[in-house]
């Protein structure tokens, strides 16, 4: 494969990464506003409604691990581009078929799950096509910023949209079709794949389990995404029901925790020039089942909020680590399966969260359950303690061709 040279072209290649994460990540955040007026439209019960986005999530997460290994074989360019597009043709003629009928229109969401599922684990992957060291550290950091960024403004902009016209949100999802096909044809893989992933990477996923650290990695991405999906589902009707507090100033504690990530992601790559990335990940854990802690037995706004600034740096500090860890602690023909399998149990542990604590509140108080997720953040951290052997790909600042960051 011919493999661009220049910094621009690296460049390029990053912000076309970014690009796609941004237009995929449309499938949710942006059409949440239009929600209500779509049940409104077709008389939905909130089961009902709530198919709009679980036939979404459901091909996201099932193909995620196939597409990743797919990528690992014929290359990123014709699965990521080939995603976008397929997220951007079902976002074009979802408004074409959803007045007329609900079902049609959540087979355009299924299909859009489907783009959706190579395409965002990719740009993590192509990132760690493209830099090392001290440079991947930044490049995922600058990723989590722009997702965050993405993530508090489509709400706010799918809101606006839907005053206008109820439909006009699921219009500018179709975004992702112009990118999608400017990377097919613009995009060449950055890295030799050697012809060695895809099927028979189906034994090399199951082995990477006793790849030093690989398990450890796995499980930092889990208890992060339990734990912060604990929150998000059961923290409101704690602080509301026996705080005192408003939905508003709930509401207000949660976005300030999303926006402090964007501090988190920007100064990763301070932080490893500081010290090793597996120390931050350790305190990065710690602090987060601390901070949970102090939001569940703490009063006072400003004490929750000084809590919530802290949660969403840490957040941040880990989206970035663990995704750098990911990029660079395997070769690239098998990068992007193992991406997409950390992907996957992500999202169990955003499935398992409601679940779990919906069983805890059952049988104890729902501070008591928070309690337990609190606990679980703190004992798991010294397990990001054994990536230490991996620290060192993190920190140098070249790349083994010599290319200066």
């Amino acid at each position: 494969m011919t493999r661009p040279g220049s910094f621009r072209s690296r460049l390029w290649y990053e912000w076309m990464a970014h690009l796609g994460g941004v237009a995929v990540l449309s499938g949710v955040q942006l059409i949440s506003p239009a929600l209500p007026a779509l049940a409104e439209r077709f008389a939905l019960s909130d089961s009902q409604l709530s198919l709009v986005v679980s036939v979404y999530l459901i091909p996201a997460a099932l193909a995620s691990i196939p597409a990743g290994m797919l990528a690992d074989r014929i290359g990123r360019r014709w699965v990521f581009g080939g995603g976008l597009c397929l997220f951007g043709l079902a976002s074009l003629l979802l408004p074409l078929v959803a007045p007329s009928s609900f079902g049609a229109l959540l087979a355009m969401r299924f299909l859009q799950g489907l783009g959706f599922a190579p395409a965002f684990p990719l740009t993590i992957t192509i990132l760690g096509d493209l830099y090392r060291g001290r440079a991947l550290v930044k490049a995922q950091g600058r990723r989590v910023v722009i997702l965050h960024v993405a993530d508090g403004g489509y709400p706010i902009l799918g809101g606006i949209l839907v005053g206008f016209f109820w439909l006009a949100p699921w219009y500018l999802q179709a975004v992702s079709l112009p990118v999608g096909l400017l990377v097919l044809f613009t995009f060449r893989d950055w890295v030799s794949l050697g012809g060695r992933g895809g099927i028979g990477a189906i034994r090399w996923l199951w082995r990477s389990v006793r790849l030093r650290g690989a398990f450890a990695l796995h499980y930092v991405g889990f208890v992060r995404f339990f734990v912060k999906y604990s929150l998000l589902s059961y923290l409101p009707l704690l602080l509301v029901g026996s705080r005192g507090m408003t939905a508003a100033e709930v509401g207000l504690m949660l976005g300030v925790a999303s926006l402090c990530g964007i501090l988190g992601a920007a100064g990763s790559g301070l932080l490893a020039r500081l010290g090793p990335a597996s120390r931050w990940l350790v305190l990065g854990m710690v602090v987060q089942g601390l901070v949970m802690a102090f939001m569940v037995f703490g009063s006072g706004i400003w004490i929750l909020m000084t809590a919530a600034v802290a949660y969403g740096v840490a957040d941040g500090i880990l989206g970035t680590f663990v995704n750098s860890y990911l990029a660079s602690i395997t070769a690239p023909e098998h990068r992007a399966g193992l991406v997409a399998t950390n992907g996957a149990i992500k999202n169990l542990g955003k499935l398992a969260a409601p679940v779990l604590m919906g069983f805890l509140v059952l049988v104890a108080p729902i501070s008591t359950g928070f309690a337990a997720v609190a606990m679980l953040g703190v004992v798991s951290a010294p397990a990001a303690a054994s990536l230490r052997v991996y620290d060192s790909r993190l920190s140098r600042r070249l790349n083994p061709e010599g290319d200066q960051f």
